[in-house]
């Protein structure tokens, strides 16, 4: 739907006008580099021609098997002497083992937690922007702080256990985590800290999809600041273009009056906004689909 382009033009505007910004990509298929024209990787790198904007694209897995492989050799390492297999090896190595092997599926999605938690403590930037993952990963790294939780805690149990053996470290980090976790669940819960902008299309099948999200999000009381409406064809003298854009607008008029968020519009360009001054472009041809509330217009 051009959610990287959306959140790279935004993320790019605020910067402008707000000061510092992190741009974090954590979709594993990352894109931001082609939209920014800008070599990216999973170290903090600011954005050339800029002077505030700085973007990661997350290595998420790559992040989380480092983890569980420094775990492993730790807890390894202080059982050494031990049997390492059969009836006679530790309990608390086997836990370990199994807890190690046996992650909660999307637990690896704790590395975007850990990314935009450091970034809210050491409040550096005046806003956080996230292109986040595809919607069913999204979803999941909303779920993720409970089963986040459980799994940290029962590793930080055995390792606080044992902490003359070596583990000690290992077991300070996993409370830190822990620490992460929670923090992390505040900022989604507070409107102050964090907002959603579901990014959509004007099409019927996008349209009932954007609605069970923002159903989703509202249930678990976080805070859904817009839908925006992307890739809306121009006014046109071609026949088939004009209808095709009036039923976008149509999709969008019956997403507004739905769902009860303001939507913004998002024109199509033919092709991907690449590169700062296209970006810039795009995000200055964005307009509302109503006009909003007298009240807010006093204000």
């Amino acid at each position: 739907v051009g959610k990287s382009s959306c959140a790279a033009a935004a993320a790019v505007t605020l910067t402008e006008k707000e000061g510092p910004v992190l741009l974090i990509s954590t979709d594993p298929a990352h894109s931001l580099s082609d939209v920014l024209q800008s070599r990216l990787t999973d170290t903090e790198t600011q954005v050339k021609g800029t002077k505030g904007l700085y973007a990661r694209e997350l290595d998420m897995a790559g992040w989380f098997n480092a983890l569980r492989k420094r775990l492993k050799e730790k807890a390894e390492k202080a059982f050494e002497g031990a049997p390492k297999a059969g009836n006679d090896v530790p309990a608390d190595l086997l836990y370990l083992r199994n807890l190690l092997e046996c992650a909660p599926p999307g637990i690896d999605e704790l590395a975007a937690m850990s990314v935009l938690t450091d970034a809210l403590v050491q409040e550096r930037f005046k806003r956080i922007v996230v292109d986040s993952s595809p919607v069913v990963m999204s979803v999941r790294v909303v779920e993720l702080a409970d089963t986040a939780k459980t799994w940290l805690g029962a590793l930080h149990t055995v390792l606080n256990k044992h902490r003359a053996k070596g583990l000690a470290d290992l077991a300070d980090d996993i409370a830190g985590m822990i620490k992460h976790v929670k923090r992390f669940e505040d900022a989604l819960a507070s409107p102050s800290e964090s907002r959603f902008v579901v990014v959509t299309r004007g099409e019927e099948l996008a349209a009932s999809r954007t609605e069970r999200l923002v159903e989703y999000l509202k249930e678990r009381k976080l805070q859904v600041e817009r839908v925006l409406v992307n890739r809306v064809g121009p006014k046109s003298t071609c026949e088939k273009c004009e209808n095709r854009r009036k039923l976008e607008l149509n999709a969008a008029k019956a997403i507004e009056k739905k769902i009860g968020l303001p939507v913004t519009m998002a024109p199509a360009l033919g092709r991907h906004p690449a590169g700062l001054r296209e970006l810039k472009a795009f995000r200055t041809a964005w307009y509302a689909l109503s006009a909003p509330p007298a009240k807010i217009k006093a204000a």
